[in-house]
């Protein structure tokens, strides 16, 4: 986390050039992304054009990589299963468990990190202290001009790929694969049970993306413990996990990065809008799907190349099927006259999940988060 939050200080500052992203293989375009979500919803499109703009901009701070580059897959969770997008290969250190450290002061860790390279940015750029802590504590531009503003992210992104924790136990090598949509693109999960009765629940509508059942999302992060970027080889088997909690899981959480909201989802029924107090509001009824749980398996890489890592992968293990079937019934209010109810009802089941994937390799570590949570990374160098 303290090595994240290096790449977040210095953001808000918005550079007036930004350009396209690169070409991507069918179904993880960006059309095919954005069309995956049909963001029917006035206030879901524009969060949608927030997002594109977000993800230009990101293109805009790495002008040798492909930011954001995907490759294609194909995999399946359980019983469903179609075309994927998979992120280069990245690596972090357990860091990001910080997160559910209550002792972990994020204050502390932002000013420790700012501390610790401020001379080195203002040498750089030309601005104040004052200036850059407005910049990083996302206060306004601090008065720095197009140039110094360039010159302030550049620094940011030389700290933010310095090398990582050498510890075998402390880091090891992951990618992202998931059902085309923009949110995991963009590093978000899928959207569970209990979010569905909100805009979240958008993200998810399709008629049947890439070969998947309809209004149906996967998402899944391949985390290879131990295992460093140097250490891909063709031929190789690697041990690998996945993993995400659900309420009910009350063990303690595995080593690696937690897959963001469910590993699947999928539902069936109705949205449509009503007045509500004056306010139109978004409703849904019918049922969905979210499937959680800890998996172990393995990752075969069959080839590596200068521009692209591809192989399989296999895991299984036991999780929860957690299903929420949502009705509308009066509420006797006359300004609100109906009410949501939800009846949610959980099970354990076996999960298994499976595929292939030909992953871009990146040719340097690369400033931008895969899944938000670590660098990418060349590998099989």
């Amino acid at each position: 986390m303290i090595r994240l939050l290096l790449a977040l200080l210095f953001v808000s500052v918005v550079p007036e050039h930004i350009v396209d992203p690169s070409p991507a293989p069918p179904g993880c375009t960006e059309d095919a992304l954005i069309a995956a979500l049909n963001p029917t919803d006035p206030d879901v499109r524009r969060e949608v054009q927030t997002l594109i703009g977000q993800r230009q901009l990101a293109v805009s701070l790495d002008r040798e990589e492909v930011v954001y580059g995907l490759g294609q897959a194909r995999f399946q969770i359980n019983d469903d299963g179609g075309d994927g997008c998979v992120s280069p290969f990245a690596m972090s250190d357990v860091e990001w468990m910080a997160d559910d450290d209550v002792a972990f002061d994020l204050d502390a860790a932002r000013e420790a990190v700012l501390g610790d390279h401020l001379p080195g940015a203002m040498a750089a750029t030309g601005l104040t202290e004052s200036q850059i802590r407005e910049i990083a504590n996302g206060e306004g531009d601090g008065g720095a001009t197009p140039d110094q503003a360039m010159r302030l992210l550049e620094y940011g992104q030389g700290v933010a790929i310095s090398p990582l924790s050498d510890d075998p136990d402390q880091s090891g090598v992951y990618f992202h694969i998931f059902a085309p949509s923009l949110i995991p693109a963009m590093g978000g999960g899928v959207s569970g049970p209990e979010r569905l009765n909100n805009k979240s629940g958008i993200i998810t509508r399709h008629d049947g993306v890439g070969g998947w059942k309809a209004n149906s999302g996967a998402n899944l992060l391949v985390y290879m413990p131990g295992t460093h970027a140097g250490d891909i080889r063709a031929g190789a088997t690697y041990r690998a996990t996945a993993y995400s909690m659900s309420p009910e899981d009350v063990g303690p959480e595995p080593p690696g990065p937690e897959t963001g909201n469910v590993l699947y989802t999928q539902w069936e029924g109705a949205l449509s809008r009503f007045m509500c107090y004056g306010e139109s509001r978004q409703r849904f009824e019918g049922e969905q799907t979210g499937l959680w749980g800890r998996l172990e398996g393995t990752v075969t890489i069959d080839a590596v190349s200068t521009d692209e890592v591809s192989g399989s992968f296999e895991l299984s293990g036991e999780g929860d099927l957690e299903t929420t079937t949502y009705s509308v019934v009066p509420s006797g209010d006359r300004d609100c006259p109906s009410r949501d109810d939800a009846v949610q009802d959980t099970r354990s089941i076996p999960i298994s999940t499976s595929g292939s994937f030909v992953a871009p390799n990146v040719s340097q570590p690369a400033v931008f988060m895969v899944a938000g949570i670590g660098r990418a990374v060349p590998v099989g160098r």
